[in-house]
């Protein structure tokens, strides 16, 4: 699965200076441990640039939009992690309904060999036994990459 930082633009506000404005994103992008302290550490000027960063934070409502870019975060996060699971249901789908049909084609391949025997009575009992298992395994493959498929569909009317 992804797990490398979705980009996010994060627009210049009016009125924001450029240091005001490189302040705002270092603080939105530290994720859940950001503070205004760890900003103004990052200042050039020390101590009064605790004042100025305090005043940009309140002045541009930092704590809102840092929230809701967690939230486009996050949001990026599950759109991109429903959208793999799909693609492995997809796969999954695919070799359940691949192997199924194989299997159904190796019983009817069993099925017609003792056909082909029953007049010598060249065959034993459990014989069909197997052909009946192996044709079973192969439709119920089958049938489990059908119900996928209702799955990955009602997952996409929910996107």
């Amino acid at each position: 699965m992804t797990t490398e930082t979705p980009t996010i633009e994060i627009p210049r506000l009016d009125g924001e200076s450029s240091r005001a404005y490189d302040a705002r994103v270092r603080y939105i992008t530290m994720g859940p441990q950001r503070s205004i302290d760890k900003v103004s550490g990052a200042q050039k000027d020390g101590k009064r640039s605790v004042r100025y960063v305090f005043g940009w934070s309140e002045r541009f409502n930092w704590v809102d939009h840092a929230r809701r870019y967690d939230d486009a975060v996050a949001s990026l996060f599950i759109s991109r992690a429903t959208s793999e699971y799909q693609q492995q249901l997809e796969q999954q789908r695919q070799q359940a309904f691949s192997l199924g049909t194989e299997m159904l084609d190796a019983a009817r391949a069993m099925l017609a060999d003792i056909m082909a025997r029953r007049q010598q009575m060249d065959y034993r009992p459990g014989d069909l036994a197997i052909v009946a298992k192996v044709a079973m395994a192969g439709l119920e493959a089958r049938s489990h990459a059908l119900n996928i498929d209702r799955l990955m569909e009602a997952m996409e009317q929910q996107s």
